[in-house]
């Protein structure tokens, strides 16, 4: 199985490559940064170049949906704020692969301290 880790300046992403790995996942992953010190895991089998997603969010988003498109991937994995910009094309990326993506709706609520605080006291 294959999977593509994003957001890899977290540490999230560098414990779900490990995690990935150790199962037995191909683990590729993709960043903006040539740094990103999570895609020098042992357990990192293809790093892939992507626009930086600070300066060039448009790109960034479409690369990656184009990347999950053709790359036969069989989950995708971002680990931090990326999943808020590819909320926005989540029936295309949930069409290519498995994911956890919640609406843009859902996430920018959940993002946002006054909505989150009123929707724990409803809850």
């Amino acid at each position: 199985m294959k999977v593509l880790v994003t957001g890899l300046f977290e540490m999230a992403a560098l414990h779900a490559i490990r995690r990935f790995g150790q199962m037995g996942f191909e683990v590729h992953v993709a960043e903006g940064h040539r740094l990103a010190f999570s895609a020098f895991s042992k357990y990192v089998s293809k790093r892939i170049r992507v626009p930086n997603m600070r300066y060039h969010s448009e790109e960034y988003t479409k690369r990656i949906v184009e990347i999950l498109e053709t790359g036969n991937y069989d989950y995708y994995f971002p680990s931090y704020e990326e999943i808020i910009l590819m909320s926005r094309y989540r029936d295309r990326i949930l069409a290519a692969t498995k994911s956890i993506i919640p609406s843009t709706e859902v996430l920018m609520r959940m993002h946002d301290k006054k909505q989150l605080e009123e929707l724990a006291h409803e809850i």
